[in-house]
């Protein structure tokens, strides 16, 4: 009979005598199934290779032809997907513009799931928009695969990703060959959601060409107005044009759509965040060398930080899924635009620079606190690190507070050690008064500026001690 250790390398098999016929057959299949089995192993590797490069083509194809001899429906409402049931699932029998099978009605429970918050984002208007076009279904499932590969840390849904996606891009090109089809409210939507997916995965030249192709569907159509009153087709643009513009700090080609937009700011009046931006500007010693466009700016920064401090233990503003949008994505395209207007005087200049970079990156972390992702902080930390580097006056005393707060900051928004390893050099190595030395002292200073404990203050923990680092070092 077989027997092994455990413990050994080597297993063995031994047979005892034996007269039953049947033991003696048992015997020589356990033995010949254990001489086979390395074997085998190879056999069935070498037939999951072979299987796995012609999977691709075989579901794609399959999922074409389902996708041809089906007929879309409207759904009932936009709203009908993210409809939960009792067990907390997405209502299976909503009506989609595409087939669904299993995978997908999974992504559509991944959307909706109150414990993805990184996908609540702005959500009500691009999924909508979706439900309204058969490529725009595509690519928000594609755009839900990808992310779930974000969250997993691997690329096990890449099968998924591709098959929505080309079928995506065969729905458009047809379509954009039609010209009775190629300006429609649909086709515009598809467009988006392949800006959106090129966005995810940090192809920005892609983008750029979506972005081409839809400005001249949209000037064929006679330009912005003509889209004014789709608030899908609007506030998604608005949304993934923005998240584009600020990873790469561009000025956006469209302005923000008041007329559609909620209150931003909860009840809080306009004053709270004057007060609060005069305070921080004297504290900085700006108050006589920012502009009106950048004033207003800090204005709009302070009236964010004292909304959402006073939002930390009520959560109503956190827990909103559209705040984001209307209530920082506005200043972000006034921080984006405003570079476009340079100050003739070289301090001034400078300080304006700081405070455009130093604000979106205190917004970036913001946006992280409320789920977007991908948020993208390179470019402005370069720009940022480049004034330190050649710029003397950024050293002025006067500036001492301005410039911990933009090094602050820039070091949480940054992501890495190695990345920020600069601001803690900056920080260790600048000539700060004494009373800024301890670590406490600084963060003390800052959290009078634009500072948000629930944001910033796990962050400074790492940061605390990657300070104390540079102080040591030789």
């Amino acid at each position: 009979m077989p027997r092994s250790d455990k413990g050994a390398k080597f297993e063995f098999i031994v047979s005892t005598p034996s007269h039953n016929a049947s033991e003696q057959k048992d015997t020589k299949t356990i033995i010949r199934k254990h001489v086979m089995k390395p074997f085998a192993k190879k056999r069935r590797q070498a037939r999951a290779v072979v299987l796995e490069g012609q999977a691709l083509t075989v579901y794609i194809s399959n999922r074409r032809q389902a996708l041809a001899d089906f007929t879309p429906e409207r759904p009932f409402s936009p709203l009908d997907a993210a409809v939960l049931l009792g067990a907390t699932r997405t209502n299976p029998f909503a009506k989609y513009p595409i087939r669904m099978d299993m995978k997908d009605h999974e992504l559509i429970h991944h959307v909706w799931s109150s414990g993805q918050v990184s996908f609540q984002p702005f959500r009500d208007y691009w999924f909508s928009l979706g439900l309204l076009d058969t490529a725009a279904m595509h690519m928000v499932l594609s755009n839900a695969a990808i992310h779930l590969n974000a969250l997993r840390g691997n690329q096990s849904e890449y099968i998924t990703i591709l098959t929505h996606n080309a079928a995506a891009i065969e729905s458009v090109n047809v379509r954009i060959r039609d010209k009775k089809l190629n300006t429609s409210d649909d086709l515009m939507g598809a467009i988006l959601g392949l800006m959106c997916h090129d966005h995810l995965i940090f192809q920005y030249e892609r983008c750029a060409l979506h972005m081409a192709g839809f400005q001249k569907i949209l000037m064929m159509r006679g330009g912005l107005s003509s889209i004014q009153s789709n608030q899908y087709v609007r506030l998604s643009l608005y949304w993934i044009e923005y998240n584009i513009s600020v990873d790469q700090d561009i000025i956006p080609l469209h302005p923000p759509p008041f007329h559609l937009f909620k209150a931003p700011y909860s009840t809080l009046p306009r004053s709270a965040g004057l007060l609060h931006s005069d305070k921080a500007m004297k504290l900085c010693g700006i108050s006589s060398l920012v502009s009106l466009e950048m004033s207003d700016i800090l204005s709009d920064l302070s009236l964010i930080t004292v909304a959402l401090k006073k939002e930390c233990s009520e959560r109503i503003v956190w827990n909103d899924s559209n705040w984001v949008g209307f209530g920082i994505y506005p200043t972000i395209f006034k921080l984006l635009s405003i570079q476009a207007r340079s100050e003739e005087d070289e301090l001034k200049s400078l300080i304006q620079g700081v405070c455009r970079l130093s604000g979106i990156l205190f917004l970036s972390e913001i946006r992280r606190k409320f789920g977007v992702a991908p948020i993208v902080t390179e470019v402005q930390a370069i720009k940022l690190q480049r004034i330190f580097a050649t710029n003397k006056l950024i050293w002025h005393e006067d500036l001492e507070a301005l410039r911990l707060w933009a090094l602050v900051i820039t070091g949480c928004a940054i992501s890495t050690k190695i990345a920020r390893a600069w601001v803690m050099e900056e920080m260790a190595v600048s000539h700060f008064s004494l009373r800024y030395r301890r670590w406490d002292d600084i963060i003390k200073m800052v959290s009078q500026l634009w500072w948000i404990d629930d944001v910033f203050l796990s962050k400074c923990m790492e940061l605390e001690i990657e300070y104390i680092e540079a102080l040591n070092a030789p």
